[in-house]
């Protein structure tokens, strides 16, 4: 009967637990949500197929 008792304690803290850790991740999620951090997500996606501007320096240009 004493053991049982224990189980059912075990229980209730790992879902006190649980649920402190749930609400946590939520409250990210909705504060990502309300700060725009999920506004663009096409660019990242393309952002390497985009060339660079070369930059000119004394060493890469040609001499007439």
């Amino acid at each position: 009967m004493l053991n049982n008792l224990y189980n059912m304690e075990v229980i209730v803290l790992l879902i006190s637990v649980s649920l402190l850790l749930a609400s946590i991740f939520l409250g990210a999620f909705i504060w990502a949500q309300v700060n725009g951090q999920y506004e663009d997500d096409q660019s990242p996606a393309v952002r390497m197929l985009m060339d660079d501007e070369q930059t000119i320096t004394s060493n890469n240009r040609t001499k007439q």
